[in-house]
């Protein structure tokens, strides 16, 4: 009776198993995860050994590391180079309007008063120059005040083109000791570089660097490598 039952047994393996080398990856994952479900380990054992071998041909895990990791950081670096240098363009732009408008506004601000004293009916030089007075010291107060908002716009519009200089030089040590290229040949790659032209002229007008922010951000850029380069190493 014990060997009926063992070949009716090998009689349905027999018949199960063509069907179990035709189940499709996804109808082999349900059933293997209904089976361990259930606790059933002959299931999830036939399941297994069922499954098709194949053979597959992959280039340098290595190689393919190293792309990652330069995609990411490179667009990473693009990401945060055009969000500062926005920035930056807006400051220095407004800083220079600040200006513009500190040299022209007293001509206009000067034929403004005339012609509004004329207009008022105006007479008496001693009271055109009592009210010329009195307007001088509003204007030049007025003119404190933007020269002081000026100066501390111009402060923090340094300090950005420094923030940005910062990134870029953590950007080229980074591809040069990691990669081997240069930092101007990586924006290449993407077919941008002509996009930063004002990127090369705000990091080559100032050599200030903020080496914190520099450290931080090769850090950042490394550990991406890193995460790369170990994952590769597992597979």
């Amino acid at each position: 009776m014990t060997t009926s039952l063992e070949t009716q047994l090998k009689t349905i393996e027999k018949t199960a198993k063509p069907i179990y080398q035709k189940l499709s990856a996804k109808d082999r994952f349900k059933l293997h995860i209904e089976a361990k479900a259930k606790g059933n380990e002959e299931e999830m054992k036939r399941l297994e050994f069922s499954c098709p071998t194949k053979q597959y041909t992959l280039y340098d895990a290595n190689l393919l590391a190293r792309k990652r990791a330069f995609e990411n950081i490179l667009f990473m670096s693009l990401s945060e180079l055009s969000h500062k240098l926005n920035k930056y363009q807006i400051m220095h732009s407004f800083t220079e309007y600040l200006s513009f408008y500190d040299n022209h506004s007293q001509n206009v601000s000067m034929q403004a008063f005339v012609a509004g004293w004329s207009a008022a009916g105006g007479e008496s030089d001693q009271e055109l120059d009592t009210a010329y007075d009195n307007f001088e010291n509003q204007n030049s107060l007025l003119k404190d005040r933007l020269e002081i908002f000026r100066e501390n716009l111009e402060g923090i519009t340094k300090q950005q083109q420094a923030i940005i200089k910062s990134y870029w030089v953590a950007f080229g040590d980074v591809c040069q000791e990691l990669f081997g290229i240069e930092p101007a040949t990586a924006l290449a790659t993407c077919q941008l570089s002509d996009e930063f032209d004002e990127l090369y002229e705000a990091i080559e007008n100032t050599h200030e660097i903020d080496h914190d922010k520099r450290l931080y951000y090769e850090k950042v850029m490394r550990k991406i490598f890193d995460f790369e380069m170990d994952k590769s190493a597992t597979q």
